[in-house]
């Protein structure tokens, strides 16, 4: 299947590893879009930075390839582009999902049966999404994260790396899950919690 390229935005880490990833779909790559004007004229990968994300014409391919959350929002709100949607070959996506635009799915991540993601999430490598839950729009689940069944991330989530939770559970819009944290209890909007159980810092 051909593709038209896509741009990315965005010359960091995550940067990279879109790269990689549009590699590994066999995707072309327009070029590589950041406001930092230090990094025009280098390149990722052997791709160009080119200049800034607004000199992307409208209605283009891009992906936004930042981990922030809110820049993320952001630029998706500022920049009239065509949002794409990039999963990895090697992960497993049950046919029932749905998938918002600007998501990515990243390489051995896993989303069961019925679950629903919004728009410009990162599932990133080796995370596990199981059956009905529910993600909300520029979410990101850092590498080996885990939901189990039936729960629900607000919007702007951060679960880190390897952290966890028990089924039918709900995390508050903009809450981040600190690394190796398992949630067991519901939590509200806009906390941070760490630790096995996951407590609020401060405490409520």
């Amino acid at each position: 299947m051909q593709h038209n390229p896509c741009s990315i935005i965005g010359a960091g880490g995550h940067g990279k590893v879109i790269a990689q990833l549009l590699r590994d779909l066999r995707i072309p790559i327009a070029g590589i879009f950041d406001d930092c004007q230090q990094l025009w004229g280098k390149s990722v990968l052997g791709v160009p930075i080119t200049g800034p994300p607004s000199s992307i014409p409208d209605g283009a391919p891009a992906i936004i390839a930042i981990g922030d959350n809110r820049q993320r929002q952001t630029l998706a709100a500022t920049l009239a582009l065509d949002w794409q949607t990039l999963i990895h070959p090697t992960a497993y996506v049950a046919d029932t999902v749905q998938i918002g635009n600007g998501t990515v799915v990243l390489p051995h991540a896993a989303i069961q049966v019925d679950a629903r993601l919004g728009s410009h999430v990162i599932v990133n490598t080796s995370s596990t999404i199981e059956h009905d839950c529910s993600i909300g729009d520029f979410a990101h689940l850092a590498p080996r994260s885990v939901l189990a069944g039936t729960v629900e991330l607000g919007d702007g989530v951060l679960m880190g790396t390897g952290a966890s939770t028990v089924v039918g559970i709900k995390i508050g819009d903009w809450s981040v899950i600190g690394a190796g944290a398992t949630v067991v209890n519901q939590l509200p909007p806009g906390i941070t919690a760490s630790g096995v159980p996951a407590r609020c810092h401060p405490p409520l």
